[in-house]
């Protein structure tokens, strides 16, 4: 099985060597990596593999370039690996750990915004709930709510009914535990 390696690792520019050294150690190159082969850009440095220095599967090797930068302190990683032949998909560095991304996840990464995703899970017939807005139409339909206690005498039973039905969604949801005092929102101790 042949599979082409194409993209970068980085670390903080004041650890250069130390990034020469890991990929050396970690045998991801068919041949050792010297000062030479790192370059310098916007405070960090970079080591560059292409094809022809660093074929087959890295996953290995990357992991035991990690760890090794791992266990002398050195977390600010940035990892950039396009993957190509028998195989397709991208390593990237997320979480202290190494992760293969398939074709399909590295296309909804590099998607240009959360709009544009929702737009075609939406055209493929899926059902879509942006969370945030829900839960800023539920707090606003629950503040209306409340403040509509003082006018409609016969209905408070059911507005509180309605307001804590609200206030259990909104957490289902993601949304802060909250309650409503005369009126008001009131959030963590604050009051909106």
């Amino acid at each position: 099985m042949i599979i082409y390696n194409n993209g970068t690792i980085s670390v903080p520019e004041k650890n250069y060597a130390t990034l020469a050294n890991a990929v050396s150690m970690s045998d991801i190159c068919m041949d050792t990596c010297n000062l030479e082969d790192i370059r310098y850009e916007n405070g960090r440095a970079y080591f560059d593999l292409d094809c022809d220095r660093c074929m087959g599967d890295l996953e290995n090797k990357l992991n035991k370039l990690i760890d090794f930068l791992h266990e002398i302190g050195i977390t600010d990683i940035l990892i950039d690996i396009n993957i190509s032949g028998e195989c397709e998909g991208k390593y990237i560095y997320e979480d202290r750990k190494i992760v293969y991304l398939s074709p399909d996840e590295v296309a909804v990464r590099e998607m240009a915004s959360t709009d544009e995703l929702i737009a075609e899970l939406k055209r493929r017939g899926c059902d879509v709930i942006k969370t945030d807005d829900l839960i800023k139409k539920l707090r606003e339909s629950q503040v209306k709510a409340a403040k509509c206690i003082g006018f409609i005498a016969g209905m408070v039973s059911q507005i509180w009914v309605i307001n804590d039905l609200l206030g259990k969604l909104i957490e289902d949801y993601g949304g802060e535990p909250y309650k409503v005092e005369n009126g008001k929102l009131v959030i963590k101790n604050k009051e909106n």
